[in-house]
């Protein structure tokens, strides 16, 4: 019997939107003093506006990197006796992208500069919540095919 796979496409989704994240800019550096722009940050590394590259934001890039790495894993685990896990790994990239969600908040603490995001920051949240309804999707499956095996 084959069951409609609508949590790979949630998921395929949430990779999606991940990868994106990691190449879109996250929003300005800008100075107490003067309110001038000292740098775009992108998750992996902030371009001064001399073009120079500061490796200060490297941790965003990581952590976004193992969320879409689970994620993607999770597609490919799709066997009857692995949806279990396949729950699991969603739940651990739902929990590293609320981690990125921590790591930004408190990135600006020591920088001594104010950051301006954009709204490309929202958008791990729309993989967050694609997370979270394959989530759901994958114990329902897992829940109807152990009805199927009580039948027999």
């Amino acid at each position: 019997m084959t069951i409609f796979r609508l949590q790979t496409l949630l998921l395929i989704v949430a990779v999606i939107v991940l990868t994106l994240t990691l190449a879109l800019p996250l929003g300005s550096i800008v100075s107490l003093n003067d309110g001038m722009v000292e740098a775009k940050l992108f998750n992996l590394v902030a371009v001064t506006t001399e073009g120079q590259y500061s490796f200060k934001s490297w941790y965003f890039f990581a952590d976004l990197c193992l969320a879409d790495i689970t994620a993607l894993i999770a597609i490919f685990i799709y066997q009857k006796e692995r949806l279990l896990t396949q729950a699991m790994l969603c739940i651990v990239s739902i929990v590293l992208v609320l981690c990125w969600y921590v790591l930004i908040a408190i990135f600006p603490n020591g920088l001594g500069a104010r950051v301006d995001y954009d709204l490309w920051i929202a958008l791990p949240m729309i993989a967050v919540v694609a997370l979270f309804f394959a989530r759901k999707r994958i114990l329902a499956d897992r829940k109807t095919l152990r009805s199927y095996d009580r039948i027999r």
